[in-house]
């Protein structure tokens, strides 16, 4: 009786270790076209647009900078961001209270100020880019409706995943793509 018992036993761990097998095998190449996929979604990078004025490069490069620190809820490198942002925007004939703006950001050392801030300043960066020309490359106009106590408001992206600059990661993607500003 021991014997029989003991040959189940092994033939149950034979039947099970030959499942897991397959089961590994079989995730193992799902794995595989997974990662392929991953691979080909990675080819998708975005690119920062390139504008024909570069008055409006690094008004742009500073934007982007200062909406990262506020995904990322940062308030020194928002502050940082700020700073070169309103540096950018006072050497732009008709922008200055936009870098007033600005310098509420920098003055800044609560974060919701901070996004508090971003949603003027967002508004009138995305006036003035949306009459800049283009050389390459696209910005996408993103909108969070729940965004300014349920008022709604928008940012610019050069990526079309939504990373909320007025959340962080408390909502990260919570919005969507309204415009995409291309090339003409």
């Amino acid at each position: 009786m021991n014997t029989s018992k003991y040959l189940l036993l092994v033939l149950v761990a034979g039947l099970f270790n030959t499942a897991c097998n397959q089961s590994n095998k079989s995730e193992g190449s799902t794995s595989a076209n997974d990662s392929a996929k991953v691979d080909s979604a990675k080819t998708e990078v975005a690119q920062d647009p390139l504008f024909k004025d570069d008055k409006y490069r690094g008004v742009y490069a500073h934007y982007t900078h200062l909406k990262n620190a506020l995904v990322e809820s940062n308030v020194k490198e928002a502050k940082l961001a700020g700073e070169q942002l309103e540096f950018e925007l006072k050497g732009i004939k008709g922008c200055e209270n936009t870098a007033k703006t600005v310098s509420f950001i920098a003055d800044q050392s609560d974060i919701e100020k901070q996004r508090t801030h971003f949603i003027a300043v967002s508004s009138d960066i995305i006036a003035m880019l949306k009459h800049a020309e283009l050389s390459s490359g696209k910005m996408y106009v993103d909108y969070c409706p729940m965004a300014d106590a349920g008022k709604g408001a928008y940012w610019l992206s050069s990526n079309k995943a939504i990373e909320n600059p007025y959340y962080g990661d408390k909502m990260l993607k919570c919005g969507e793509v309204k415009e995409v500003i291309e090339k003409k």
